[in-house]
């Protein structure tokens, strides 16, 4: 009984340090000039949306793409590839998990982004 009211007294204070995460992002977006800074910032934020809120991490990791594109931003686009890859996997779309790791294969590789190109092929 202590333990179970321990962990809903500290709750709250693991909340809040994920939104303060996040609000942080927002803010830093807010403030940015660069594209490049912009996509890796909605990238960042899609990170951490994805356990809570998959519907948000989705637009955010779209519009970090749409910047990424814009600017040719390869690394942030292979990135990307990447996160979609994995966020294919838990929603069990194992063809879309195929197509997203092979375009970030293919940025990769051409691009020469070694550490990239191994965790597509993981």
């Amino acid at each position: 009984m202590k333990k179970l009211l321990l962990a809903l007294l500290l709750t709250p204070f693991f909340s809040f340090s994920q939104n303060g995460t996040i609000d942080s992002l927002k803010k830093l977006l807010l403030s940015a000039k660069a594209d490049t800074v912009k996509a890796a910032l909605y990238y960042q934020l899609a990170m951490e949306l994805q356990g809570m809120d998959p519907t948000a991490s989705q637009k955010m990791i779209d519009q970090s793409m749409a910047i990424a594109q814009k600017a040719n931003y390869y690394k942030g686009i292979a990135d990307i590839y990447y996160f979609k890859t994995a966020q294919s996997s838990f929603t069990g779309n194992f063809a879309a998990m195929k197509e997203n790791a092979e375009k970030c294969l293919e940025i990769s590789k051409r691009h020469n982004f070694p550490i990239r190109m191994a965790a597509a092929y993981n």
